[in-house]
């Protein structure tokens, strides 16, 4: 049986448990829906796109939204009412931190309010550990956004690497660098980047697997 992979982080994992090989297949983005280099005007302003749920790491948000004043901070992603507690304990610590007021929440965004929002944006900040491949931070790149992510993981592999970081405190300079580096050609570059992840490859590579395996029970018929 063959077992498609989402990324190489993954992979090693199935041959390390499972002592099995796998094919390599990076999940479709919709990069088509996100023009990195329309909106020329950005505020400082840093989306995270995750779901409520534990695995996240979600808790460091007020920590490095402290360390860096002079941007606020947007969370999108699905409300799981049974984690509605990691939302409350956010709001909670930022709220005895004075920062409220530097923090969104916008549970189950829509496509077009998240594309308006990353349109506004300079970061996406994922601060997400052992990520299997991240699908929001392609989104963001396409949407024109530089990547501060968790040096870990499936986005170690196409994510650039002066703005990966291993601890807070570095995550938060990586982030006020990052406002400070953000200008078209930034931008273009992120997009430029993300479109390998379209739709159209996925199809195509996918269709070259497929090929491949069929190829090979052919001949085991023979």
């Amino acid at each position: 049986m063959c077992i498609r992979d989402s990324s190489k982080h993954t992979q090693k994992l199935i041959k390390k448990f499972l002592g099995r090989d796998s094919e390599l297949l990076y999940p479709p983005v919709p990069v088509h829906l996100y023009d990195g280099g329309k909106n020329l005007e950005r505020e400082n302003l840093v989306v995270t796109i995750a779901s409520l749920n534990p695995t996240k790491n979600l808790e460091v948000i007020p920590e490095v939204c402290e360390r860096v004043p002079e941007a606020k901070f947007i969370l999108l992603g699905f409300y799981h009412p049974k984690y509605a507690y990691i939302l409350r304990s956010l709001e909670k610590k930022l709220a005895e931190k004075g920062l409220k007021d530097r923090f969104t929440y916008l549970g189950s965004a829509t496509n077009l309010e998240k594309k308006l929002i990353l349109s506004r944006a300079k970061v996406i900040f994922h601060p997400t550990i052992n990520e299997p491949f991240g699908i929001s931070i392609v989104e963001g790149m396409a949407a024109g956004l530089i990547p501060v992510v968790h040096d870990s993981g499936g986005p170690q592999e196409f994510t650039p690497k002066e703005w990966r970081y291993s601890e807070l405190e570095e995550a938060a300079q990586k982030i006020r660098e990052a406002l400070q580096a953000w200008n078209p050609q930034k931008a273009w570059e992120m997009k430029e980047k993300a479109q390998y992840f379209r739709e159209e490859r996925f199809e195509a590579e996918a269709l070259k697997i497929v090929e491949k395996h069929l190829e090979r029970r052919i001949s085991l018929l023979n």
